[in-house]
């Protein structure tokens, strides 16, 4: 058995899910299901700017306005594509990489994720 790094994913209902990063078989059916709770520390940044997360191999959660290491319980969305998007219900921690937006807009368009 090869070592595999763990991360953890705590559901607001304390459950626990664990998911292998590295491995190389890939789930058919999503690792967590539409409509959970779960409390995660964002993993990186997305092509648009979004922080996202990967519960399992091959498959991710996308978080807008969310930053890596920034610490949120979010509501998953359904998935499509082996690909998720959640909504942050509340911040446990951010990031240091956190800035005040310049635009009073941004936190309704989000247009400019990357500044």
């Amino acid at each position: 058995m090869e070592d595999t790094e763990k991360i953890q994913i705590d559901g607001s209902s304390q459950t626990h899910h664990e998911a292998s990063v590295g491995s190389s078989a890939t789930p058919l059916e999503p690792p967590i299901a539409a409509g959970e709770r779960l409390t995660i520390t964002i993993e990186g940044l997305g092509f648009g700017g979004e922080g996202y997360v990967m519960p399992a191999p091959g498959w991710f959660i996308s978080i807008p306005h969310a930053l890596p290491g920034d610490k949120v319980t979010v509501l998953v969305g359904s998935w499509r594509r082996r690909r998720a998007w959640a909504e942050i219900l509340t911040w446990k921690t951010h990031s240091d990489a956190h800035v005040d937006p310049t635009c009073p807009h941004y936190r309704h368009c989000s247009g400019c994720a990357l500044r």
